[in-house]
């Protein structure tokens, strides 16, 4: 089992994965999962750019992967809140005005 994003992975599935990176052009995260993979275990530290490129990759994810895909869906809400702040479409400004 691979650990990403504090979600383990079998290993068995991630050369899959890895397969879809290498064909939209995400080789070097493609070439660390493989890494992984190869190495028989442990934790994978995904960068915000890894996990958006597995996110593209895995638009309609395989089975094994879908409790994945909710993290890295999750995380990403987390950080575009964090980013656009409390002005955002359903930040702040989207409370009803008081008094």
């Amino acid at each position: 089992m691979i650990n990403l994003a504090g979600v383990y992975v079998p290993r068995v599935l991630l050369p899959d994965v890895a397969e879809r990176l290498i064909h939209a052009g995400f080789n070097e995260t493609a070439s660390r999962l493989l890494t992984a993979s190869s190495e028989g275990g442990g934790e994978v530290d995904l960068t915000l750019s890894e996990r958006d490129e597995i996110l593209t990759v895995l638009d309609d994810p395989p089975p094994g992967f879908e409790e994945l895909c909710r993290v890295l869906r999750e995380e990403r809400a987390v950080e575009t809140t964090k980013l656009e702040g409390p002005h955002a479409v359903g930040g702040l400004d989207a409370l009803p005005a008081t008094g």
